[in-house]
């Protein structure tokens, strides 16, 4: 028999029982769907973090005062570090960029919790922030009556409701708060703002989002605890920057090295994050996921591959005399087997066609109600098709591979008489 015979016969085969065939290309669909919302969401959940690790600094490295991790948990440093010896880290042969970083207290909009941090000038090129308008905060502003602020994205976009500009003042309640100097009372503060800072990610696990923050200049940040002698005041830690990529590890040594040098206990006193670190950390944290998903994607992928199975072998038993007649008229058993095997390729296609539209349209609809289905893009989607289309596929020509054998061996003589 011909091949484009066979294909023509075993694609007219599709009509007769069309409820039945309609239940396997059903399966079939809903694989489709359950693998692209499933695993799509997956990849695109760890395209958006590893994206937002980048964003967030090429070449930066974390030093945290404190025992840390990039996935959570921390115990405070039995030794803080001190401004004076953070900003040594600048002298180290792969630093480019330093500033220490203190938290002095939040703000409250709402259930919104944002913090005012003190920091050096160097820190909008260390932790490369981006002005959307104004400038970043220097040592000029020290000597300013009112706190000088550079506002977080969410803040003036959001929670000042977009009718803050350069040169805004505020008057905010701060809930005064360090992990060292302790909780002071609430107080009013007057704010003046001299910066406005464009969006930007948030590396997953540092817990403080960048957008949700006032900075200012380190001196204003410690006088709220009546600090003055910044070269021995506590940080809570630092932001560092490297020239390239490739820097970041012998950086991070280097780090080590120095605050060990200064008598900091790196099992007890600080933790150095990279961002290569955090990649690392991502890439453990879906290893385990993709581990679970993959069996729940075998479990879905056999269930949707058992409705071929089922159909084709009540459709061996049903034809037999039409076998037996194909046999009579010179098919071969590899000609029986390629048209059980065609007609189950023809039921997987539409399937998998079917569903694919209707997985993109589902995607595209809970992207309306669920907000971390909106990293699974267009791109992502295709990735994941890329993956699970063949797949199934596949997995309905193995399934399929029993019912047609068994078509194949039946004795002609014998189906003839079939009742």
């Amino acid at each position: 028999m011909k091949l484009r015979k066979a294909i023509s016969y075993s694609s007219r085969n599709l009509s007769r029982n069309k409820l039945r065939n309609s239940m396997v290309i059903m399966g079939i669909i809903l694989s489709v769907i359950l693998g692209g919302v499933v695993i799509g969401v997956v990849n695109g959940i760890k395209e958006y973090y590893t994206s937002s690790i980048y964003e967030a600094g090429f070449n930066v490295i974390f030093v945290i005062s404190g025992k840390t991790g990039v996935g959570g948990g921390f115990y405070p440093a039995a030794k803080p570090l001190i401004v004076s010896d953070v900003r040594e880290l600048k002298n180290l042969p792969d630093i480019k960029a330093v500033s220490p970083l203190f938290i002095a207290g939040v703000f409250r909009f709402g259930d919104n919790v944002t913090y005012l941090i003190g920091a050096d000038e160097d820190l909008s090129l260390s932790a490369s922030l981006t002005l959307y308008k104004g400038r970043f905060v220097n040592s000029n502003d020290s000597s300013s009556q009112a706190i000088p602020v550079v506002l977080g994205y969410n803040i003036w976009q959001y929670f000042l409701n977009q009718s803050i500009n350069i040169n805004s003042d505020l008057n905010l309640l701060l809930e005064p708060y360090s992990l060292t100097y302790g909780k002071g009372n609430p107080k009013s503060v007057e704010l003046h703002v001299i910066g406005l800072l464009d969006k930007r990610a948030q590396v997953p696990g540092l817990g403080i989002d960048p957008n949700n923050v006032f900075f200012t200049d380190l001196v204003h940040a410690y006088k709220i605890f009546n600090v003055t002698d910044l070269s021995k005041a506590y940080v809570d830690g630092a932001v560092a920057s490297t020239p390239s990529f490739q820097d970041l590890d012998n950086a991070s040594n280097e780090i080590v090295s120095f605050l060990e040098s200064k008598g900091y206990s790196e099992k007890t006193d600080f933790t150095v994050i990279s961002q290569k670190d955090a990649l690392r950390y991502i890439d453990r944290v879906f290893v385990q996921i993709n581990n679970f998903i993959n069996v729940i994607w075998a479990v879905v992928l056999t269930i949707g591959s058992l409705s071929v199975l089922i159909v084709m072998v009540i459709t061996v038993r049903e034809r037999y005399k039409e076998i037996g007649t194909l046999r009579s008229l010179g098919a071969r058993r590899s000609d029986i087997m390629i048209l059980f095997l065609l007609e189950a390729s023809w039921l997987s296609i539409l399937g998998i066609v079917l569903g694919s539209v209707i997985g993109i349209i589902v995607i595209e609809a809970l992207k309306q109600y669920f907000e971390f289905i909106k990293f699974v893009t267009f791109p992502v989607i295709l990735q994941t098709y890329a993956i699970i289309l063949p797949e199934i596929f596949l997995f309905s020509l193995l399934f399929a591979l029993y019912p047609a054998y068994r078509a194949a061996r039946i004795d002609p003589v014998q189906a003839l008489k079939y009742e």
